[in-house]
């Protein structure tokens, strides 16, 4: 279990590095589309937004904690993954809504 301890904090690290560069990659695009198309994008980089704010858990609700934390295993409970798994399905369910976004800027 103590490898899943940190390969769970670098995955949720690139998972959040990956969302950032998402929204400012459809922030910058949404620029180059009219109309309809402009606004989807706008909404998915809404939602992109979204998304950050709730995996950018910060303490006293601290998940996704891994090496560069004073946290240890012993820290990684239940409870803690718990909502781990809440925050991602939160997530997931605002990507997705982010992609029927994209589609619909799609010529």
């Amino acid at each position: 279990m103590g490898g899943f301890f940190y390969l769970n904090a670098w995955v949720f690290s690139s998972l959040t590095d990956a969302r950032i560069a998402a929204r400012d990659f459809l922030k910058a695009h949404a620029r180059l589309l009219d109309g309809k198309r402009r606004e989807s994008l706008e909404r998915a980089v809404r939602l992109y937004d979204q998304e950050l704010e709730i995996i950018r858990i910060r303490e006293p609700d601290a998940v996704f904690f891994g090496p560069r934390s004073s946290k240890t295993i012993a820290d990684w409970t239940p409870a803690v993954r718990e909502r781990e798994r809440q925050i991602l399905t939160r997530a997931r369910d605002l990507e997705n809504r982010a992609i029927a976004e994209m589609e619909e800027a799609l010529p």
